[in-house]
């Protein structure tokens, strides 16, 4: 067993063993001759995919030995990776990677490769029914997320991965953030009613815009969220506390500040109702007879004088 570590470098000898399959015991030198580094890197890749049936390699992962030692395949496959994602890598080295069954720019295990069929799936879906994107971050907001990520990093994505999104009308094109379609969603339900502004947003408030719902009350305590945090751009901040109406206080503060001017004012009307001393209303109903009726109260019967 001690063999099999020294063989695999960083890798587990269960992970290596169990999940490749292939004994440290069995792994043969790489031929002899130099080669250059290129094709030192796909032969080892080409002979990792004869071991193992993909071009899926962990990162820590070594295939056969080159001049007496584990040749550092995984790292070097990173390495080409960032290459390619720098603009560094030429068009045709990357072809050559993406013909090797199971490659990926990404680097990740086929069950990724399987999440990224999947959502693809959905925001194909939704394309078809509706005829645009839009609505998809409030009807598919997992699908919604990973989609952002494909138009981040699409210089990481294969040639079949970016003909594949590029075949949905939208998919490739930078949309708005999150931020700027709160921003676009405020000021339209804000001149929806001219006797409205953003200090009536309550957390359940829903902003209907064209055919596409925004639940701008959520997403304004996310925005109050990330101000608290430091965590705005200067312009975004900027543009929310332009919106008539808005205040930083997040809602739970703001809505026992409004409680709390309610309780002021019903104390202040109850007051304003009763003037003088606050006694008790049969006490008021008797001295009122009193008045009416010197020296008999209420019932009729005499009433001391004062002394």
């Amino acid at each position: 067993m001690k063999g099999t570590r020294e063989v695999v470098g960083l890798m587990s000898i269960d992970a290596f063993t169990a999940d490749q399959g292939t004994p440290a015991d069995v792994v043969e030198p790489a031929p002899a001759g130099k080669r250059d580094a290129w094709a030192q890197l796909l032969a080892e890749l080409d002979w990792w995919v004869e071991q193992h049936g993909s071009a899926y390699v962990p990162q820590q992962a070594t295939s056969r030995l080159v001049d007496g030692k584990p040749y550092p395949l995984g790292l070097r496959l990173t390495t080409r990776r960032h290459e390619h994602r720098t603009g560094k890598l030429s068009a045709d080295r990357a072809r050559e990677l993406e013909g090797r069954p199971g490659w990926s720019w990404s680097g990740f295990a086929p069950r990724s490769e399987q999440t990224w069929t999947t959502q693809l799936q959905t925001v194909r879906a939704y394309a078809d029914e509706h005829g645009t994107l839009d609505g998809l971050e409030t009807a598919h907001p997992v699908a919604a997320r990973w989609l952002r990520q494909q138009r981040a990093t699409s210089a990481e994505l294969s040639t079949a991965q970016r003909r594949e999104l590029a075949a949905i009308p939208g998919a490739l094109e930078q949309r708005k953030t999150r931020l700027e379609e709160f921003i676009s969603a405020m000021q339209a339900w804000i001149a929806q009613d001219p006797s409205r502004d953003a200090s009536q947003v309550r957390l359940s408030t829903v902003a209907q815009i064209d055919d596409v719902q925004v639940p701008i009350g959520k997403r304004a305590e996310y925005v109050r969220g990330r101000y608290a945090a430091g965590r705005l751009p200067s312009e975004t901040v900027d543009a929310i506390a332009a919106l008539p109406g808005w205040d930083w206080t997040p809602a739970k503060t703001r809505a026992a500040a409004r409680a709390k001017a309610a309780a002021a004012r019903a104390a202040a009307a109850q007051e304003a109702e009763s003037p003088g001393p606050r006694v008790h209303p049969n006490i008021r109903a008797e001295a009122a007879v009193a008045r009416a009726v010197p020296g008999q109260g209420q019932d009729g019967a005499p009433v001391a004088a004062a002394q």
